[in-house]
């Protein structure tokens, strides 16, 4: 071999040697740039993240919080608005007067009698005490010419021999309905007893409780012919201290021509 060619093939190799040494090199500054950027990327992005997060956050917070007061102002407003409807107090009142049980129009019977019906009962006998005067009125009977009046009453007494019952119509006659101070004991109690002149047995001859049918101590028929229109009165005097009791209801039907 020549120097020449021995020449050229040290060069050759030294050449050979600095090229893969420079390769290297760059690869590896390559590396070494494109390792940093891989692991310092996301830790970049990450605080981007978390401050776009905090910069949400307060809005969506804020949108709660306006929630928050909408659902306590609606909840408000349910709470202020009545749970019902509310009632007249005036409707009360007519309520309790419609429940009193006092009706201030007449009524017809089946057989086509005005029924009257009397006020302020029940009521004690006597007002006050155990001896006095109950006195008691009607609701307005219409106008029109009696021709026939029966009487109801119910009361309870402790000793109904002490009762003498007096009605008395708007014209001013009156009649006695029953005067019980001739019974020898003490009875108690007249339970629906109708008075009417047709009856066949007389008040006082009757028994404790005095229910249905019994002809009056007066004479009903006193009253026919008169005009029926305006207030009746029912007085009960009970003229024996020691024993009272309570007039329960009482009413008038009144056949009219």
């Amino acid at each position: 071999m020549t120097c020449r060619t021995f020449g050229f093939l040290l060069l050759s190799l030294i050449a050979t040697a600095c090229g893969s040494k420079e390769d290297g090199d760059t690869a590896s500054i390559a590396d070494e740039q494109s390792e940093p950027a891989g692991l310092t990327s996301p830790n970049e992005d990450a605080p981007a993240e978390a401050e776009e997060s905090e910069e949400e956050d307060p809005e969506d917070m804020g949108d709660g919080s306006e929630d928050s007061e909408r659902n306590e102002d609606g909840a408000g407003d349910e709470d202020t608005e009545p749970s019902g409807e509310t009632q007249d107090p005036g409707a009360e009142a007519e309520e309790s007067d419609a429940g009193s049980g006092e009706s201030s129009d007449p009524g017809t019977s089946s057989d086509g009698m005005v029924l009257v019906a009397g006020t302020g009962v029940p009521a004690a006998l006597p007002a006050t005490g155990s001896s006095g005067t109950l006195s008691t009125v009607s609701v307005e009977s219409p106008s029109g010419l009696i021709r026939d009046l029966d009487v109801k009453i119910d009361l309870n007494h402790s000793c109904t021999k002490d009762l003498v019952a007096t009605l008395a119509s708007p014209s001013g006659t009156s009649v006695v309905l029953f005067d019980l101070r001739s019974l020898v004991v003490c009875s108690s109690d007249l339970e629906d007893t109708l008075l009417d002149d047709e009856a066949s047995v007389l008040i006082t001859r009757g028994a404790t409780p005095f229910s249905g049918l019994h002809r009056p101590t007066g004479h009903l028929s006193d009253f026919d012919g008169e005009d029926a229109g305006g207030v009746w009165r029912l007085t009960i005097v009970d003229d024996m201290v020691g024993d009272k009791g309570t007039l329960e209801s009482w009413s008038l039907k009144i056949g009219l021509d």
